[in-house]
């Protein structure tokens, strides 16, 4: 019965400090994000493709068009499993 105690009072105490580094990220996160401006002008204009048709050539090894630009951020950005057809993996 020492034992049991003993290993959860280790599991609580790990599980606080989690909780706490946690907290203190999303913190720093939410401080970092300052308003930048970005330019309005693009070198190339986006491509007209459609998800996931466009990407049935790299699950056949083959190049695909061009992506479109990664904005890191917390939305979520799509992802699609491919079959080796082209299909979507349900």
């Amino acid at each position: 019965m020492k034992t049991v105690a003993i290993w959860s009072g280790i599991s609580a105490v790990v599980f606080v400090v989690m909780v706490l580094q946690m907290t203190s990220m999303q913190k720093r996160e939410a401080g970092d994000e300052a308003p930048t401006e970005e330019p309005a002008a693009q070198a190339d204009p986006i491509p007209d493709v459609r998800f996931p048709e466009n990407l049935a050539p790299a699950a056949q090894a083959q190049p695909v068009p061009t992506a479109a630009e990664y904005k890191p951020g917390q939305q979520p950005h799509l992802m699609a499993i491919l079959r080796v057809n082209g299909l979507l993996l349900p």
